[in-house]
């Protein structure tokens, strides 16, 4: 049987506006405070009366997330943070996928704000000024992550520097040729991949302070036959940096089919921090995509939006170089 706010405050020893305010997300309640109110109600079945609720204040207590996928580790690792940080502020959350298709993004942010949701949380597809304008006019606060749409509020990794500075350690273990393995970049006119495109950037401005280090940017869905021709054709040990360790993964398997060692061959380096290379005998160094922190900090965002406070709408989070046992094992990349 469930039980009224009265005596959820009573259980807290709270008063009724400080339950009300811990379940609607609201600010000025300390964080222990919530949390032991927000315990309190999910032990004791209570149940907010939405539709009174949203009838008196204009608000469900409920926000939209709408991702590309949740196939992979980061995505789902994001979500998981986000979903978790926006319950600490009693709001609800509609999680949708859009599959990487535009019109299914656009008809889910359609359908979303029917339902009346407070907010969004949006890994866009989308690049069109035309769409970012549909959200400015949604009359809801809209936040971006990882993919950034034009000046709409923006947490993501800060790609750029950290291949910038990976560039420079490469540099610093004697490396005069460094390619980059990027194949995304090959879809940026028609797909939002700002995210990709960041890291190809820091890789490209090393390349224009640096013109003593050569190499190619490589994109394209061929982008494993474009590296076995560079490695059989080059007198010397390259770095191979992958923008993702799903393509440094398809480079080993490459490897080992063609029978070439991979610390004689070249010096791999991926991007995201994926859990599966802990698993590798000889683990390639990779930097870590800060998915989790990404999640929390999105859900943090739209709540303080929600809320009308002063913050930063644009977040970029660190992205830490971790050490392979096989590429650069000596370097404390956390300090470095």
């Amino acid at each position: 049987m469930s039980i009224t706010s009265s005596q959820l405050a009573k259980m807290c020893n709270v008063s009724r506006a400080t339950v009300d305010r811990a379940l609607k997300g609201k600010p000025g309640i300390h964080p222990d405070t919530r949390k032991r109110i927000l315990a309190a109600a999910s032990a004791n079945n209570y149940t907010v009366n939405t539709l009174a609720s949203s009838l008196s204040t204009g608000r469900t207590h409920s926000v939209g997330v709408v991702i590309l996928n949740l196939t992979g580790q980061y995505y789902s690792a994001m979500v998981n943070a986000m979903q978790r940080k926006l319950w600490e502020y009693g709001l609800m959350s509609y999680i949708c996928l859009s599959e990487y298709d535009k019109e299914r993004e656009r008809v889910l942010i359609e359908s979303l704000l029917a339902r009346k949701v407070d907010g969004l949380i949006l890994l866009p597809i989308h690049t069109e000024r035309e769409f970012c304008n549909m959200l400015k006019s949604a009359g809801v606060p809209v936040v971006t992550v990882s993919n950034r749409l034009y000046d709409l509020p923006y947490v993501g990794g800060d790609d750029r520097t950290a291949v910038y500075q990976a560039m420079c350690h490469y540099a610093m273990h004697g490396f005069d040729t460094v390619h980059f393995v990027c194949p995304p970049l090959a879809y940026r006119a028609t797909e939002n991949i700002y995210a990709q495109a960041e890291r190809a950037q820091g890789y490209q401005l090393y390349r224009q302070n640096n013109p003593g280090m050569a190499g190619e940017l490589i994109i394209g869905e061929d982008y494993l036959d474009q590296v076995r021709n560079l490695l059989r054709s080059g007198t010397s040990k390259p770095g191979i940096f992958c923008s993702s360790d799903v393509y440094m993964l398809q480079i080993l398997r490459m490897l080992s089919e063609e029978g070439w060692d991979m610390e004689e061959k070249c010096a791999l380096m991926g991007f995201d921090g994926s859990e599966v290379l802990s698993y590798l005998p000889r683990r390639p160094a990779s930097i870590l995509y800060p998915a989790q922190a990404i999640g929390e900090t999105s859900a943090t965002l739209l709540h303080d939006l929600m809320s009308g406070s002063a913050v930063n709408r644009q977040q970029l989070l660190p992205c830490p170089l971790l050490p392979g046992n096989a590429t650069f094992p000596e370097v404390d990349w956390q300090n470095s």
